[in-house]
């Protein structure tokens, strides 16, 4: 068996300059985007909590809040279906004194 070989060109000493200037370009431009990243997170958060209650800030009150609302929600929820059932079941209540006035009728 035989190995093979792949002969890689060696950079000339001209090449060998910018090659390193574009791998400084690019770590440069890495710290650059992860330095705006984290100025973004920070000034994001810090816009947040100055238009956020303190009190949302807090994840347990947070959590509270949310089940608090929930609740709401889901109560309103079921006394909506339950005013909905009612009118529905009073259609059927008019059905059935109709058809039993017709019954009688004939």
């Amino acid at each position: 068996m035989s190995t093979a070989t792949v002969d890689t060109p060696k950079p000339s000493k001209s090449t060998a300059p910018r090659m390193d200037r574009t791998r400084l370009q690019i770590h440069a431009t890495g710290d650059a985007t992860e330095q705006a990243v984290s100025h973004f997170v920070r000034a994001s958060y810090g816009t947040l909590r100055s238009m956020v209650p303190p009190v949302v800030a807090r994840p347990t009150e947070t959590v509270t809040l949310v089940f608090d609302l929930l609740e709401q929600l889901v109560g309103a929820g079921r006394q909506l279906s339950l005013e909905v059932a009612q009118i529905f079941e009073a259609g059927l209540d008019e059905i059935d004194r109709v058809e039993r006035s017709e019954q009688r009728a004939a």
